[in-house]
């Protein structure tokens, strides 16, 4: 095989653009380039990698006031995206003997996929786990429920079925697996358990479909630390692959004023994005006092004890020296292992909404989070698709089915065609 070929530095693959969408998305990228870098104050010779599209995430579990799936990327596609990764729900999928939830999402996510083709975007298919049945869950999957594994083989299979065999399109068989089981948490320790089903499943897949990208997650649900720590080299060869983990870092900016996450989470507010010592001390103290509402004095403590470390640590995990030395390290791995840069794929990245309501305002800071991240992967010239279009972490403003990208992320992110 070719060098070329062996990292994907040819043909029309899924890091690649159609020669449709090639032209709109080539000058589209050159002035988000040229945004961005005016609004970071980079010097004229930081320049972006002109071939790296931008992205974003939908969730086909929304709820029905967004609108059918196939609008909701053609809102996407509207304002100017170039990548859509699609969050299918295995629920319908692992539901047995429920044929018409089954036949509904088959239908839907085909005519998102059909739509989003028709837009000349890439299109990614990821399985999230949501709305399985009783017992259901990533870890049920990945540490060997024998009943639950084999539903989720079924699943992948009809999805694989599914998808046309072109490499504009990718499969990506679960979100944010977990490498192996730990006794801790799943009763079992068994080892590098995904690594070896996600063998499994691109073997399978092969069979079927050759042209079909593959979407390679490392584990480590997702994050960073997962890519770095994985071996490639089963993968490396066939150009139609690419390697995906997720970037949130720093959590305390991302995920402020979200129920999940940290316990102390949903009190952060206003904090600010790159780190400014004033304004954090601020946000900390507000958390503070957010955090005294707290009745159970153990979880007080623990939760001030956390927010403490972790703002702490913020001069430093919130700077823009910290966000290039993590972009490195993920550029260093592509080239140790002989990965062209195209092939990696940041899929998820964001800012949340306060209490994760689309109805509320993005942070004060958020649109320059995602100008800096966007800027660190374009450079180094990587995919990155943002989380998400129109719900608790979107970057849509609007009533449903009528919304506009948000002014704040419109100035720095928009791509005009």
């Amino acid at each position: 095989m070719n060098a070329a070929a062996a990292t994907g530095g040819a043909g029309r693959r899924f890091g690649s653009r159609t020669r449709a969408a090639g032209k709109r998305a080539i000058l589209g990228a050159r002035r988000l380039s040229r945004v961005l870098i005016m609004a970071l104050y980079l010097s004229p010779g930081a320049a972006c990698a002109d071939n790296v599209m931008q992205g974003i995430n939908i969730e086909l579990w929304g709820p029905r006031e967004l609108g059918a799936p196939e609008e909701r990327v053609a809102r996407a596609a509207k304002a100017g995206l170039t990548l859509v990764r699609l969050g299918e729900p295995w629920g319908p999928w692992l539901s047995g003997a429920d044929e018409s939830r089954l036949a509904a999402a088959k239908s839907a996510l085909r005519r998102a996929v059909s739509r989003s083709l028709a837009e000349g975007m890439k299109t990614v298919v990821t399985l999230f786990a949501v709305g399985g049945p009783k017992g259901a869950s990533v870890g049920a999957v990945v540490c060997g429920d024998p009943e639950i594994g084999e539903r989720y083989a079924r699943a992948v299979s009809d999805i694989i079925a599914l998808l046309p065999n072109r490499p504009e399109v990718a499969l990506e068989p679960l979100n944010e697996p977990p490498t192996g089981c730990s006794a801790r948490r799943y009763g079992v320790s068994t080892g590098a358990d995904w690594p070896r089903l996600q063998m499994r499943i691109y073997k399978e897949m092969r069979k079927e479909k050759s042209e079909l990208t593959f979407v390679v997650n490392a584990g480590d649900w997702g994050k960073e630390e997962g890519l770095l720590a994985f071996d490639p080299s089963f993968y490396v060869s066939d150009p139609h692959s690419v390697f995906t983990y997720h970037y949130y870092e720093p959590m305390i900016f991302t995920h402020q004023g979200t129920e999940f996450g940290e316990p102390f989470y949903r009190f952060l507010r206003h904090v600010p994005g790159p780190a400014e010592p004033a304004r954090a001390q601020m946000s900390q103290s507000l958390t503070k006092q957010g955090m005294a509402t707290l009745t159970d004095p153990e979880a007080r403590r623990r939760a001030a004890q956390a927010a403490s470390a972790a703002f702490g640590d913020y001069s430093r995990s919130g700077s823009q020296a910290y966000l290039d030395r993590r972009f490195d390290a993920a550029a260093d791995w592509a080239k140790t292992h002989g990965v062209a840069a195209s092939r990696i794929f940041v899929g998820e990245t964001g800012v949340a909404r306060a209490d994760h309501n689309i109805s509320q305002s993005p942070p004060e800071d958020a649109a320059t989070f995602l100008a800096h991240v966007g800027l660190a992967a374009e450079k180094r010239g990587f995919t990155w698709a943002i989380w998400e279009l129109d719900e608790g972490f979107g970057v849509m403003c609007g009533p449903y089915a009528h919304e506009y990208l948000c002014p704040s992320y419109a100035q720095s992110l928009r791509y005009q065609p």
